[in-house]
């Protein structure tokens, strides 16, 4: 295969428009597909790459099904930059080439950790990441770690085996103490409990791949917990330590054209849990809806999220406001239920286009990891609301959260997104936040 790149790659070069004719993309639409060449892989094998493609050899050429197979390929988060030249290399046909830059896969580094979307709430501690094992996009992640929530885990991801099955599937052991996040009140207010909850179990999930959009999956959990004595009235049967069984299915159909950034097509996932073991028996389903329109440099985001329980949910499974979920302009105040419901909406432009930098050439340690690094500025103006509450509370009667702003995203390697925004709730008050991660 190598030989074969290198002799075509020659050949366009040496040849001109000879042989093989190099054309405008929208040109050579509906020419047949001779050939896929996939260059710059080192690590990553080639079947990676090319099952993420609708575009097939055999298949008549579309410039606008390339240019998602290039978004579907950026996804993966293991290449800093992928490109695509198309030439006619006959009457009725095409080449593709895809070039690729791979980005480094294995980080034996110390850990340093935010939890809970706090920068006051840090973990440190010691881990090694394998990003793209075997060259398959396989993901390992050993890790261990104090501070904050200290704990350890092993976490194995597998994106497809099986072949023609398209199969895929996630385990994670693990051994945590997490400060619990159930509320109680006090003089001054909802407060946080002061004590941490000792869990030591397994989770994962086995699902299917159904074409390029289309996920199913099984979720599996065991999880032992412990509560210190003084706590144990919070417990089912007072019982100081208990152990729980969850499982439940999946379902989500993802047409977001980059990930890390979407500007185009929607996410939509529905998900049912169910523990029904001894002193608990409930549920828990949930729906999440994303939907992304461009208009001119514009891109209007929207998303809806709803989380009902079923039975009696045990506080140590509640749901919450202020932790992983937060509204902007009320970003560290804490609300608890069983019950929840979420709405944003962002209006996201450009600034600085992203442009693709890379290091100095003399660069001996990461080498052509350190070529193509992405580097960009968008600007957003958002709005978010939420609430959660009780079963036995009415949903109309529930407090909702509302915030609204403006802020800026930085395109950066690795990190993917860095924003810093200033928001404003329905009190007047305003807060600036800085986070990591596209907010949705």
């Amino acid at each position: 295969m190598i030989l074969q790149k290198t002799t075509f790659i020659f050949f366009v070069i040496l040849t001109g428009l000879s042989q093989i004719q190099s054309a405008e993309p929208d040109s050579l639409t509906g020419l047949g597909i001779e050939d896929i060449l996939i260059v710059g892989n080192e690590k990553t094998g080639e079947r990676v790459i090319l099952r993420e493609m609708k575009s097939r050899i055999g298949t008549p050429y579309s410039a606008s099904t390339l240019d998602k197979d290039l978004d579907r390929i950026r996804s993966l988060q293991l290449f800093s930059r992928v490109q695509s030249d198309v030439f006619q290399s006959g009457p009725d046909s095409v080449t593709i080439m895809i070039t690729v830059n791979e980005r480094w896969y294995i980080f034996p580094i110390p850990l340093l950790l935010r939890n809970e979307k706090s920068w006051k709430k840090w973990s440190f501690g010691l881990g090694v990441l394998h990003d793209n094992m075997h060259g398959l996009n396989h993901d390992l992640i050993a890790s261990g770690w104090l501070g904050f929530n200290p704990g350890f885990d092993i976490k194995y991801s597998i994106p497809w085996f099986a072949g023609s099955l398209n199969l895929y599937a996630n385990m994670n052991i693990y051994t945590l103490k997490i400060k619990s996040q159930n509320l109680h009140t006090t003089r001054d207010g909802l407060s946080r409990y002061n004590f941490h909850e000792h869990h030591r179990g397994v989770k994962g999930y086995l699902g299917k791949r159904w074409g390029h959009h289309f996920y199913t999956s099984v979720l599996y959990a065991f999880n032992h917990l412990e509560y210190p004595d003084e706590y144990q009235y919070l417990l089912p049967g007072s019982a100081r330590s208990m152990n729980t069984i969850s499982f439940g299915v999946s379902m989500t159909w993802d047409t977001r054209d980059l990930i890390q950034y979407p500007s185009s097509g929607c996410y939509l996932n529905a998900s049912v849990s169910m523990t029904p073991w001894k002193d608990v028996d409930y549920s828990y389903a949930g729906t999440d809806m994303r939907a992304y329109l461009s208009w001119g440099d514009l891109t209007f985001a929207f998303r809806t999220a709803g989380k009902t329980s079923f039975g009696r949910v045990p506080v140590f499974s509640r749901t919450f406001l202020g932790y992983e979920e937060r509204i902007r302009g009320h970003f560290t105040e804490q609300r608890e239920g069983e019950n929840r419901v979420l709405a944003s909406a962002e209006i996201r432009f450009p600034i600085i286009p992203v442009r693709y930098i890379s290091l100095r050439e003399s660069d001996e340690i990461l080498g052509h990891y350190s070529r193509d690094l992405p580097l960009g500025l968008n600007g957003t103006v958002f709005y978010d609301t939420g609430s959660v509450w009780m079963q036995d509370q009415a949903f109309f009667r529930s407090a909702f959260l509302t915030g609204f702003g403006i802020g800026l995203a930085a395109r950066i390697p690795y990190a993917e997104v860095l924003r810093l925004e200033y928001a404003l709730n329905t009190d007047h008050q305003d807060e600036w936040i800085l986070d990591l991660g596209v907010a949705f």
